[in-house]
C-alpha cells in the first residue's frame, strides 16, 4: 500500500502508479479505498482530464503516512 502512495506522490497519478506496480486501475483503486477506510479519511485527492490534464495529489493522511515512514527508514 505504502509503495502505491509512493508512486502516486512521484508521478501524480493513479494509472502510471498501477501501471509501474503492474496491478490493474481496479485493483489501485480497492488499494487506495482500504486504506483510507483503515486509516479515517481518504488518501488521495483526484482531479479529472480536460483541456488541462487531470492529476491526483495525496491527502494530508498520506502525505503524514509517507513522512512517517521515511523518519523510520533513516534511523
Amino acid at each position: 500500500y505504502l509503495r502505491l502512495l509512493l508512486l502516486i506522490e512521484q508521478h501524480q497519478s493513479v494509472t502510471k502508479a498501477s501501471k509501474q506496480m503492474g496491478i490493474s486501475i481496479t485493483k489501485a483503486r480497492k488499494m487506495i479505498k482500504l486504506l483510507g477506510e483503515s486509516l479515517g479519511g481518504p488518501v488521495i485527492h483526484g482531479t479529472s482530464g480536460g483541456r488541462l490534464g487531470g492529476g491526483t495529489t495525496l491527502t494530508e493522511i498520506a502525505q503524514t503516512l509517507i513522512t512517517e515512514y521515511r523518519e523510520k527508514q533513516k534511523k
